[in-house]
Order: structure tokens, then C-alpha cells, then sequence
């Protein structure tokens, strides 16, 4: 009787093995395709935001998509959420993939690991009060006043490396922990500030919203914008980086850059 116990469990044990093995992972969808996750901002058009439909959208939206169809091993799927959210997810694993037309800092490339190519550009521009015609360029910044820039924001950097090159026409480079784009623009507004520097295609949808007197001024510089990917997923980017070399050189960045900022961000 007791061999035959022993025998019982032995077998169950084997048997719950054998089901145990045979589940299907859970980043593998039935037909063997490997599930990518995907976290993107809700509401920062338009660059990513979930559509009527329930699906990401945007410029970043759109690239992911293309990518995904260069990379049939994949199944994207994507997730809304803020940007906190999201890049807590990315860095602890939840998501593979996180996107919403980031720049590439000291601070996130140790927490992130960023494809070798980036997967648009950002049109930085002054904006200024709308009767202003005196500021169009860095040059004219100096000894006014700019609103305050997050000193891990890649817009410090680029202010920051223009002052080291022109010692003898420095701009006033304030630091801040966290601005919002309302009381960015506000300032301006209201003459507390001179001018702020802010990627152009967000522009219009809060200046919409907001019905400010300002507008969009002078280019000042075209940064890079990158996705952002746990650290583990090398081998997808280098998949990534293959699918963003032949979407640049096809021409499909320089359309989806047309049909969500209104103009060709790759042209020089």
C-alpha cells in the first residue's frame, strides 16, 4: 500500500511537470511570435496618445508600427499611460519598449538602453510674444531672460553648449525640477520671461487650449528623439536600429513627420 502511494505521487508529480512544461510562455503569442510590449504616453499629441479606437497613435505610434512590420517575429502591443508610468515600467521590466519623443540624457542612458538610431527629430524653437520681432536666434538671447529649462532636459544641454562656445554672448541658463508647457508659456505671456524654447509640433495643441499671446519664433535646433528599451533587449535593438536605418533611407520618417508636425523635419 505505502509503495503504491509513493508510486501515485511520483506519477502526479510527473504528470503536473509535463503540463507545467508544455504552457505556452507568456511573451510567445500561439503562433510562436515573440510579444513586444509596449508602453506610450495617453496624451501628448502628436507625439503618442491613444486614439478613438483605443490604439497608440501619433508620430512614435506610427514608427512602431513600421517597425513591426519590417520585424515579423514580433507582435507589438501597446499600453497608455503617463510618462512616469511608463518609464518606470520600461526600467523594471514591465514593457519592453517605451516612447514619447524622448531625448537621449546621461541620467536615462543609465537606467535605458537607447538604439544606436533615433526615431525622429525635435524642432526646437523660440516662442516669444506675438508683437516680438528682436529674438531669432540664440545670439539675440543674450541679456534677456529665458524661462527656466530641468537641468536633465536636453534643451539645458543645448543652451549650455552654446554659452561654452560663445563666452561674449552668454544666455541666463536657470535650472528648475519640473515645468509644465501651461506655466512655460504663461511666463512668456506675461513678460516675466522673454522667451522659452519648446519642440514645435507640440505648440499648437496647447497654445489651442490656452489661446496665449505668443507664437512660434526662430529655429534654434533639430535634436534627436529616441524610444527608449529595457536594458536586457539587445538583441531587439539591433532589429530596431536595421528597421530605423531603411524607414529614414524609403522615405516613410520624412511622410510620417508630414502628416503629424506639418512639415519635413529631415530636411535640412
Amino acid at each position: 500500500m505505502k509503495r503504491t502511494i509513493i508510486s501515485l505521487i511520483l506519477i502526479t508529480g510527473i504528470i503536473i511537470s509535463a503540463v507545467g512544461c508544455s504552457k505556452t510562455n507568456s511573451s510567445t503569442s500561439n503562433n510562436g511570435v515573440k510579444i513586444i510590449k509596449i508602453a506610450g504616453v495617453n496624451d501628448a499629441k502628436p507625439f503618442t496618445f491613444i486614439d478613438e479606437n483605443g490604439q497608440l497613435s501619433g508620430y512614435d505610434g506610427d514608427v512602431l508600427k513600421a517597425i513591426n512590420k519590417k520585424l515579423p517575429e514580433y507582435k507589438f502591443e501597446y499600453s497608455g499611460m503617463d510618462q512616469s508610468a511608463m518609464l518606470l515600467g520600461v526600467q523594471s521590466g514591465k514593457y519592453d519598449i517605451g516612447t514619447c519623443h524622448l531625448y537621449k540624457s546621461a541620467e536615462r542612458e543609465q537606467k535605458f538602453l537607447f538604439p544606436s538610431q533615433p526615431s525622429g527629430l525635435s524642432d526646437l524653437r523660440l516662442v516669444t510674444k506675438k508683437n516680438r520681432n528682436d529674438i531669432n536666434s540664440f545670439a539675440d538671447l543674450a541679456g534677456k531672460k529665458l524661462v527656466p529649462i530641468p537641468s536633465n532636459d536636453a534643451r539645458y544641454n543645448i543652451v549650455q553648449d552654446y554659452n561654452n562656445k560663445n563666452p561674449n554672448k552668454q544666455i541666463k541658463l536657470e535650472p528648475i525640477d519640473t515645468l509644465s508647457s501651461a506655466d512655460t508659456f504663461k511666463m512668456v505671456a506675461s513678460g516675466q520671461y522673454d522667451a522659452a524654447i519648446y519642440p514645435a509640433p507640440a505648440f499648437p495643441a496647447v497654445q489651442k487650449e490656452l489661446n496665449l499671446d505668443i507664437k512660434l519664433a526662430a529655429s534654434v535646433a533639430k535634436v534627436p528623439t529616441y524610444f527608449v528599451l529595457n536594458k536586457k533587449d539587445t538583441e531587439l535593438k539591433t532589429k530596431i536600429d536595421k528597421a530605423l536605418i531603411e524607414l529614414k533611407q524609403d522615405g516613410t520618417l520624412s511622410k510620417l513627420s508630414i502628416e503629424w508636425y506639418g512639415n519635413d523635419v529631415y530636411k535640412n
